[in-house]
């Protein structure tokens, strides 16, 4: 696995070789998990795209976003993580990994198994949470607590 920074993976113009997974996190969590042969460019891509969700995160966020953690992983990195969280799909990972034809299947399944390991906020779609806001009103929580408004602010939060 390679860590950089998210204003390291962003001024990146060449890529890594083998890295096709990649997750994005900061201090409160998990936010993303993606894939892609080219990662640093679909990174920009995302901030790019007016309907990324979490390219629109990213900017609103800035500059606390620069130094957000970006980890790369290569396919077979996520092997124990497949084999924990899909583990029914690993044998079709295993075949479709050796297979240039078919190794986007065995990316969809590592991916996958990331989102479901690392339930990131922004991948609701497929992390179980239904909501790409979960990690936002943790962050709010978080920003009362370090101000030290009560519970009572929180919960107006709510309404």
């Amino acid at each position: 696995m390679i860590q950089t920074t998210m204003k390291e993976a962003l001024a990146r113009k060449d890529e890594i070789k083998d890295h096709y997974l990649y997750l994005i996190r900061n201090e409160n969590g998990y936010l993303y998990v993606g894939q892609s042969k080219h990662p640093f460019k679909r990174l920009r891509n995302h901030i790019n795209a007016w309907e990324s969700r979490i390219g629109a995160y990213i900017k609103r966020s800035k500059p606390d976003s620069l130094l957000w953690v970006i980890e790369l992983f290569t396919i077979e990195e996520c092997e124990p993580i497949i084999m924990e969280h899909r583990h029914l799909n690993y044998k079709s990972y295993w075949l479709c990994k050796s297979d240039p034809s078919r190794f986007k299947r065995a990316l969809d399944i590592a991916e996958a198994a990331l989102i479901h390991c690392y339930q990131p906020a922004h991948n609701s779609s497929l992390n179980g949470l239904g909501s790409g806001y979960a990690l936002e009103e943790r962050e709010l929580v978080n920003l009362f607590a370090r101000l030290n408004l009560d519970d009572n602010a929180v919960d107006f939060i709510h309404l």
